[in-house]
């Protein structure tokens, strides 16, 4: 009787764990490379909300101009609106990435720099941001991100803003 419940409570998981390869490893041309996290959503979500996207920059601009066309220009993932929390998947090549952070944007507002509401922080350290680095073939993962929507727009630390103050609505400094 205990032999036949083990392998009642066994067989999902052998029908499950072999495909048409049984239990080999996955080729090395079928793996991900790239970095996932979960985005954590406090607080009431403005009414006005358009668009929310997570945002990856592989380098810190240097200039206000170079800034807008590397946010434009980038990677970016959907996040649906209203959510508590999103978890996301970025394939990208292996390398190091500077600026990874969630922008939203509200009806009759352009993107800007006003528009950061989330930055991943390495170690919850708010004076940098969190570099992510990718290597060949594998996932980096916990590329966490809170947005606290009585805390916005969030600074970028390090990026340019002299200049930005018509395009986004921040001081400049």
């Amino acid at each position: 009787m205990r032999i036949h419940l083990a392998l009642i409570l066994l067989l999902p998981f052998l029908v499950v764990g072999c495909n048409e390869h049984g239990l080999s490893p996955v080729a090395p041309s079928k793996l991900t490379t790239g970095f996932s996290g979960t985005v954590t959503f406090l607080g009431e979500w403005p009414r006005d909300a358009k668009e929310c996207w997570i945002v990856v920059l592989k380098d810190m601009p240097k200039t206000p101009s170079e800034a807008a066309v590397a946010i434009l220009q980038a990677p970016k993932d959907s996040i649906p609106l209203f959510s508590t929390s999103y978890p996301y998947f970025f394939s990208v090549p292996p390398g190091r990435y500077e600026i990874v952070f969630v922008a939203l944007l509200r009806q009759g507002q352009f993107w800007g720099l006003n528009s950061v509401v989330g930055v991943y922080f390495e170690d919850g350290d708010s004076t940098r941001t969190g570099n992510v680095f990718v290597l060949n073939e594998c996932v980096t993962r916990d590329i966490n991100i809170t947005v606290d929507f009585a805390h916005i727009p969030v600074v970028i630390p390090g990026l340019p803003t002299k200049g930005f103050k018509k395009w986004t609505g921040v001081t400049e400094q």
